[in-house]
């Protein structure tokens, strides 16, 4: 039932290449004749080297090798597509398929990246079980179970039932069932694995009211997969709603998506009237005589619950607001968080409402947000964390404007809200942390900022907002995802507008991203959101690039800096990006996820770092501590703002500086460096950032001999340069390398047998390429770079540098920077250029290779 490599590719490819590519791939791979194919592979050469062509060239490169099983020149040519058009996904999932050949959890990784572009992938997902069918890994169970209640694909759910079926502990009996509120239809496919063409027997409970059904309709589902042919499937219409619905196998073992909360939809304005703006004088009579329901949605993570109620509880006699704390908890199978929860209540300190099926976020709020239609509501998630004042504070921002509908305060992790940076999530800080930060914007007390949309973390609506706008979105919305952003997007439509407290701070865990198989939701629910707004992304950008919280933050900053700032003779690290120090994307933040375990560890070696990128005439610098919690986090634009640098480190005073480049740092920020009081004295230090303990490892390495060379060539293993390309005389010495052998037509190389890789994209690398010897890495995510290089098959390292330089280290020791796992490519043996280029010449011009045993120097 499997699918050979061969019908894959032409499942993946037959509809994206041109009839000419197909042609030409046929051309090579089935020629006979070699002058043919000695033509074909000149004009795919040719093909390589041409921007409209290019891609399609790859594609064939990597086909002829997949079929070859060459797996690491297969991945090194998709991998390279893939930076023509990184959103293909049928590149993608032959990446995949060549990775996984040798490395399957590798595959996963990679799988696992592609799916948050295309999270209902009919390509990627079968893919991704088919590995881990390979791995046999039971702790993939439980994902393939949440994934089946998902999935519309016969071929997904093949995969799916292959992998459950290679697995020795995995569930015999598998069933899905959902719940249409619109027909009031339940619906769903039942099955035993040891028999799967066996119609099930049912079982269907409601309170005091049971029955039995069989699964004996055929599912289209099962059928398309080829499982079970004419049984299998169910449907049950429902005379009335109901609260609470169970369906089961004879045995008991409930199917997946039971029990089911079976009641009709809530439209927009169910319970809700209309209202227009208020007066600011009518809002603040209705403020004033109004409680607050507080709504703590609850499932699961007892402990970060527990917390946050313990955190409201305990800031209620700080609030002059009214509130009243209602927990819903959402069916949750956590039996000692129950009786928490309901300990709680019989104490009288929160209104505890247990659902009997689980509803959803959506469902289950639009529920709770009418059950007190005079109040305005504040969401506030379980795994957030609340102090002081901080309900007086959200409903002063609330009632500071009428037209405002709803408020979000700042968090460590908030999307818009975000602080430090916005949309970048920091981890979240100790209470002690907390508290010290929200009394610090509280007496601040800056005025509320407009948002483009607000975040369902901790979000304040107003009655009158929630009247006119009306109730989430359960009809088209599925479960809890971007219900809030549809909400805002709506309230704009009306006129309303959202705001940020920027005088709140409220800590939030988050963390819990939405596995793989619930993406598809995500998406889905995404995709309904664009089509109601079609502007809304474009005004999300907008917003996000002229960052109207950005004033406010920085304020925020530097008052933090006159109370945190110590002078410890700490040292500051100043990093060259790439990247604009103000995008909120550089490379050496602590809380970055994208970033190295490298650059981490340079931030835990000295905690004070300072990161500057060239834009034009202006030097856009970014200031990091990174010892506080939330860091501190400064921008700067020189020349206008150097003397403000100037005064901010003066208030840190830093023993001394060292630049983690051998760029020489500009003279305006060198000059804000030395001008800085107590550093009168301090002498910028140009070094690489490296350990001695590294610096010496390295340097005890010598050049591997032509002997060893010619190995490694004759292995058809990749040489990996690590020589600065951006550095005018390093360029030029590779430039005449590669041209030599270009030029000498005893050299023809085949346009698969490319020999040098290069992690470095400068204008001299394009060049380098046309030789056909020479090919740029790209190295999609998903995989580290060390696993990438490993993939590609790089056995070795070159440098056009002597062995008795200095600098060879310290350029070798910049690109370990960037890597997590940096000792696997220590090991690997050294040649010098030189030395590589004359055993290629060799290598080429033997016309038999000669067997190659491993030489002393590696064994």
């Amino acid at each position: 039932m499997g699918i050979s490599i061969f019908e894959a590719d032409r499942l993946f490819y037959s509809h994206t290449m041109q009839k000419s590519i197909l042609d030409l791939l046929n051309e090579v791979e089935l020629s006979l004749d070699p002058a043919s194919r000695r033509a074909a592979d000149s004009y795919l050469q040719l093909a390589l080297q041409s921007q409209e062509s290019r891609f399609e060239a790859l594609l064939v490169k990597a086909l002829r090798a997949l079929r070859a099983s060459q797996w690491a020149r297969a991945s090194l040519d998709l991998a390279s597509a893939l930076k023509i058009f990184p959103k293909h996904e049928q590149t993608q999932a032959l990446l995949a398929k060549a990775v996984g050949a040798c490395d399957p959890q590798n595959a996963l990784s990679l799988i696992d990246n592609f799916l948050n572009e295309f999270p209902d992938s009919t390509l990627l997902w079968p893919l991704y079980w088919m590995h881990a069918r390979t791995l046999r890994d039971p702790k993939h169970i439980q994902e393939a179970l949440a994934r089946l209640q998902e999935v519309d694909s016969g071929t997904e759910v093949l995969t799916i039932y292959q992998f459950l079926s290679s697995i020795e502990n995995a569930p015999q009996q598998l069933g899905v069932c959902h719940f249409d509120p619109e027909t009031l239809t339940i619906t769903g496919w039942a099955i035993d694995r040891r028999d799967p063409q066996h119609a099930c027997e049912l079982r269907i409970e409601s309170g005091s009211v049971s029955g039995r059904l069989t699964a004996d309709n055929t599912s289209a589902l099962l059928a398309s997969a080829g499982v079970a042919s004419s049984v299998g499937g169910f449907q049950i219409k429902l005379v009335k709603p109901a609260e609470y619905l169970h369906l089961s196998f004879k045995d008991g073992t409930p199917l997946l998506g039971s029990p089911l909360s079976a009641l009709e939809t809530l439209p927009l304005r169910e319970g809700v009237s209309h209202a227009q703006f208020s007066t600011h004088t009518e809002e603040t009579v209705l403020r004033q005589k109004s409680c607050v329901s507080v709504l703590v949605p609850v499932y699961g993570g007892r402990e970060k619950t527990l917390e946050c109620l313990h955190s409201v509880l305990a800031a209620v006699s700080h609030n002059h607001v009214v509130h009243e704390i209602i927990v819903l908890d959402d069916a949750s199978p956590d039996a000692i968080l129950v009786g928490e929860l309901s300990k709680l209540a019989q104490e009288g300190r929160i209104t505890y409402v247990r659902r009997p099926a689980n509803l959803g976020f959506i469902r289950n709020m639009n529920r709770a947000m009418l059950l007190h239609q005079d109040r305005d509501v504040v969401w506030l998630n379980a795994d957030t964390r609340v102090t002081g004042d901080w309900l007086d504070r959200l409903q002063n921002a609330a009632y500071s404007d009428p037209s405002i509908a709803s408020v979000t305060p700042l968090s460590n992790n908030g999307e818009l809200t975000s602080f430090p940076q916005m949309r970048v999530s920091s981890p979240m800080p100790t209470e002690s942390e907390q508290r010290l930060l929200d009394q610090l914007m509280s007496r601040l007390d800056l005025p509320p900022e407009e948002v483009f949309v607000g975040c369902g973390f901790c979000f304040y609506l107003k009655r009158s907002a929630l009247n006119d706008v009306g109730l989430l979105d359960e009809r088209t919305l599925v479960r809890g995802y971007g219900e809030e952003t549809e909400w805002c997007l709506r309230a704009h439509t009306r006129g309303w507008r959202h705001a940020a407290a920027v005088n709140v701070f409220i800590a939030h865990s988050g963390g819990e991203s939405f596995g793989r198989a619930k993406r598809g939701l995500v998406s889905r629910n995404n995709a309904v959101i664009k089509l109601r707004y079609p502007s809304a992304s474009r005004d999300f950008d907008r917003f996000v690039q002229t960052d109207s919280l950005r004033v406010a933050r920085e304020a925020i900053q530097r008052a933090r800096i006159k109370k945190l700032a110590r002078k410890d003779a700490r040292e500051l690290m100043i990093y060259r990006t790439t990247k604009s120090a103000l995008d909120g994307q550089s490379v050496i933040l602590g809380f970055n996820p994208e970033q190295s375990k490298a650059d981490r560890d340079v931030l835990g070696q000295s905690p004070m770092c300072l990161t500057w990128a060239q834009n034009g005439l202006e030097l856009n610098v970014q200031l990091i501590v990174s010892d506080f919690c939330p860091a501190i986090v400064l921008n700067y634009h020189l020349p206008q703002a150097a003397d403000i640098l100037r005064r901010d480190l003066e208030l840190f005073a830093p023993a001394s500086y060292r630049s983690v480049d051998e760029i020489n740092i500009p003279d305006l920020l060198a000059f804000c460096l030395k001008a800085s009081k107590k550093s009168q004295s301090n002498k910028v230090r140009q070094q690489a950032a490296v350990t001695k303990s590294r610096q010496s490892k390295l340097s005890t390495k010598t050049l591997v001999t032509k002997q060893v060379a010619d190995h490694l060539l004759s292995s058809n293993s990749l040489g990996l340069v690590i020589d600065d390309l951006s550095d005018p005389v390093i360029a030029q010495h590779w430039l005449s390398l590669i041209r030599d052998l270009s030029q000498d037509s005893s050299l023809a190389l085949s346009t698969d047998m490319a020999r040098l890789l290069v992690a470095q994209d400068t204008p001299v690398v394009a060049q380098l390429e046309k030789s056909g010897f020479v090919v740029l890495a790209n190295f999609p995510k998903g995989l580290s770079i060390e696993r990438w290089l490993a993939v590609f098959g790089v056995s070795h390292m070159v440098s056009c540098m002597q062995q008795e330089s200095s600098v060879l280290t310290d350029r070798f020791d910049q690109f370990l920077s960037r890597l997590q796992e940096p000792n696997e490519l220590e090991g690997l043996p050294r040649v010098s250029a030189q030395i590589w280029v004359k055993a290629l010449r060799d290598h080429i011009q033997s016309s038999k290779r000669k067997p190659h045993h491993l030489p002393q120097e590696i064994a």
